[in-house]
């Protein structure tokens, strides 16, 4: 069963993001990913759905107003999402900081500022980053998985 927590507080701009990008069509908030096929939507070009979707135990594919993330079943979090031509993916609290600080990040970053004026650490919250493709966001999705359906058992 699909599960999306509204209110979250790290979910909600997100969530708020994706729902006015998608204005031009009329999406569900969270639809399952195997069920729900849109002809533009090419799957394997999204490391959300490939690279990221690997290192966690159980699938959390889905879409959140038609587009493609990555969404823990139990807690409904957001562990990662595409927005338009990129993806952004939340890394746990006490490993944002040094997430920021590797390289690749950082020149991503810096890049998309330039071209949207968009920060996903600002404009979404602590922990929030650019997606990169490098190796360390699959250690980061699953860390804040762990944490996240943790929290539901307590």
């Amino acid at each position: 069963m699909l599960n999306i927590n509204i209110h979250s507080e790290l979910n909600s701009p997100v969530l708020k993001a994706a729902k006015v990008n998608s204005l031009l069509r009329e999406f569900p908030l969270i639809a399952d990913a195997n069920e729900t096929v849109a002809l533009w939507l090419n799957k394997e070009i999204y490391p959300v759905w490939t690279m990221l979707h690997s290192a966690l135990p159980v699938d959390c594919r889905c879409l959140v107003y038609g587009r493609a993330a990555l969404v823990a079943p139990k807690s409904g979090e957001i562990l990662a999402i595409v927005l338009g031509t990129f993806y952004i993916l939340r890394v746990p609290r006490g490993e944002a900081e040094l997430a920021l600080q590797n390289e690749t990040v950082q020149r991503v970053t810096k890049l998309m500022k330039k071209r949207i004026a968009f920060d996903p650490g600002r404009d979404f919250g602590i922990g929030w980053i650019y997606g990169t493709t490098i190796p360390d966001e699959c250690g980061w999705c699953r860390a804040l998985y762990d944490a996240v359906e943790a929290s539901c058992d307590n």
